[in-house]
């Protein structure tokens, strides 16, 4: 096994510079240094410097591979709480010692900056370093930003989390931004495209400052401002070392033009098409910039459920990509409206917000847009919503009236059956609602109606049937969610689970199957956990340096109190229970749904878990109890 370079080297003075072992940034920045280009000076600090760390605090990362939900919690804080051994110290001290502050600690993964896939943005940097305690802190908040399950999704394979670091002088600016030697929106090759801000590059890969955009001839000359011309000449000798389309984070202070970052250009493909269908091909190859969130969204799992539907004629909403470059009067806009006859409002998102339009209004609204691409989606009215899976032979449905968040908010006890294959009602137990979620156009709000009886004909059984057999044929184990109007039943998405449903959890005792025993821990207020997720997860995207300050993580964790082994008793199974489930042996609910996001949770960790009404009024905080077969005994 190669032995990881632990040795910190000055920007452009780097000995035998390994891809792998710098991550993309470092290596090109001193490749760039080294050919005479304005690099701000830094020094590298390669991912074996951070293994040795993880070394002498005798810290096991594989200890904590196997979490499958926070598995990232504990391992960062344990990195960021314990200390630099001296050695180490000195050694960063000497490199601090060396640069004039402020300084930035940015991240060079060799998962960053590759032509596959980029990772942009998913690793942390920290700028403002002033002091040393400071540039320690920075260097652990950078580390430990490797410990993210997005990464995981976006890479999916396993990977290694030692990154290496970049530590370089700030530089001062006019201004700054990205330029790509390929129009990334349209394809065109022969243009060049530069995005600048003000407020520096930081504001256009953002999105959330003002930016101008400069398309330039990459080969005809023409009269520009001398630092987009620097611009252009640096992109075609990049374009010339890379060997493919690149793209570059620039800084200006009106006259030296400097290069803060250079990377290939991913995914892209030359597009002049005026829109394109989301579950299409070609969507999976454009550079759709202020959507790309949304668009990561179709990837994998969904793309192929949703053909699954176009193929066996069940109905899903339509989505459309609409470029506005290419069509900026808008005159394709009816043609994908008649993709979408029965749509009578729709759904216009720009990345930021989305806006609810009515047929007749889309073509006008979206020329208002500024944004290059929006996602015009078919707005299904919900009648109904629920979830469907196959328990053994059996069909087991959950339905609410309006939208799915009368499910996640825990407010109300949903209709539920159990039906044959052939479209029986084996058990029913239906629910009046007298509240329902419906959506206003930009989130799902509640609205009192007259006391309705959810119920669901026979006719309407036979076809979520239908759509769950189909699905769980193609995708196994399938949790189906539906939503249901007057045009009929729609498939919204599914939910693939590890371990097959069997027919116990058909009597609506058992959420997760399975026996324990352990002293009851009564939450009689979940709504802590919002805090913990608002505040505390990384995954969420919170500065641990700034939380760490005022002591907020520790304050949140221990109005959990929760302890190794304790039996959580609460109202019902809200997904956010998830952060203690690495203490939690069992628990029961007042009510729940067995086809909730939650309750999946827990069979994949083979956590018992069960409905026992009243849970709160009859069981006692610190009371020993049992779960077994779907019963709760209060041990005297």
């Amino acid at each position: 096994m190669k032995q990881a370079v632990q040795t910190i080297e000055r920007l452009g003075n780097i000995q035998n510079p390994d891809f792998h072992e710098l991550g993309g940034k470092i290596y090109w920045l001193d490749f760039l240094k080294k050919k005479g280009y304005d690099v701000s000076e830094g020094y590298s600090v390669p991912k074996g410097f951070f293994e040795r760390f993880i070394g002498e605090n005798n810290i096991d990362i594989n200890s904590y591979k196997n979490k499958s939900v926070f598995k990232y919690d504990e391992i960062r804080q344990t990195i960021y709480k314990n200390d630099f051994p001296e050695e180490m110290k000195n050694t960063l001290y000497g490199v601090f010692s060396a640069l004039k502050p402020p300084l930035i600690v940015r991240s060079s993964s060799s998962y960053e900056d590759m032509e596959d896939y980029s990772c942009a943005g998913m690793f942390s940097s920290v700028n403002g370093v002033n002091d040393f305690d400071q540039f320690l802190n920075a260097i652990k908040i950078c580390w430990i930003s490797s410990f993210n399950e997005s990464i995981d999704y976006y890479i999916k394979n396993t990977r290694d989390f030692a990154i290496s670091l970049l530590i370089q002088e700030e530089l001062d600016y006019k201004f700054g931004g990205v330029a790509f030697s390929v129009n990334p929106i349209s394809g065109n090759a022969n243009e060049i495209l530069i995005e600048s801000s003000g407020s520096g590059p930081k504001a256009v890969v953002s999105g959330a400052g003002e930016i101008d955009n400069i398309l330039i001839s990459k080969y005809e000359a023409e009269e520009q401002e001398p630092v987009f011309l620097k611009i252009k000449e640096t992109l075609l000798a990049l374009e010339g070392y890379f060997g493919t389309f690149v793209d570059m984070e620039w800084l200006t202070d009106g006259e030296t033009l400097s290069v803060l970052q250079a990377r290939p250009v991913t995914t892209i493909k030359q597009n002049q098409q005026p829109y394109v269908d989301v579950d299409d091909d070609a969507a999976m190859t454009y550079r759709l910039k202020n959507l790309s969130g949304l668009h990561s969204r179709w990837l994998e799992k969904k793309k192929k459920v949703r053909n699954c539907c176009k193929q066996n004629n069940i109905k899903v909403g339509g989505f459309y990509y609409w470029f506005k470059e290419n069509d900026p009067e808008a005159r394709w806009i009816d043609e994908i409206l008649n993709w979408m006859p029965n749509a009578n409002s729709f759904e216009v998102h720009d990345g930021k917000e989305v806006s609810l339009v009515q047929r007749e209004s889309v073509k006008e609204t979206v020329k208002q847009y500024t944004a290059s691409v929006l996602r015009i989606a078919e707005s299904v009215p919900t009648e109904y919503c629920g979830f469907a899976s196959v328990i053994d032979d059996k069909y087991y449905i959950e339905v609410a009236k309006g939208g799915f968040t009368a499910f996640y908010s825990g407010e109300f006890e949903v209709t539920k059956y159990v039906v044959d294959s052939n479209g029986r009602k084996e058990s029913s137990d239906e629910k009046y609602f007298n509240e329902e979620y419906f959506y206003d156009g930009k989130w799902w709000s509640k609205r009192a109606i007259e006391p309705i009886l959810v119920t669901l004909s026979d006719e309407m059984v036979k076809e979520v049937i239908y759509i769950t057999s189909t699905i769980n044929n193609n995708f196994n184990n399938a949790r189906v969610e539906w939503i249901l109007n007057k045009d009929g039943i729609y498939l919204f998405d599914i939910t693939v689970e590890n371990d097959r449903l069997i027919s116990r959890y058909g009597t609506g005792k058992i959420i997760s199957a399975g026996k324990c025993r352990g002293n009851a821990r009564i939450l009689n207020d979940i709504t802590v956990f919002d805090d913990y997720i608002d505040k505390v997860s990384i995954r969420m995207g919170y500065q641990l340096l700034q939380i760490e300050a005022d002591d907020r993580i520790q304050k949140i964790k221990d109005s959990l109190y929760i302890n190794e082994g304790d039996i959580v008793v609460c109202e019902y199974p809200n997904e956010k229970l998830a952060v203690i489930l690495d203490k939690a042996k069992g628990f029961i609910f007042e009510r729940g749904s067995l086809l909730c996001h939650f309750s999946i949770i827990l069979r994949e960790r083979h956590i018992p878990a069960v409905v026992y009404p009243k849970a709160l009024e009859r069981i006692k905080d610190s009371q020993m109890v049992s779960i077994s077969d779907g019963e709760v005994k209060i041990v005297k």
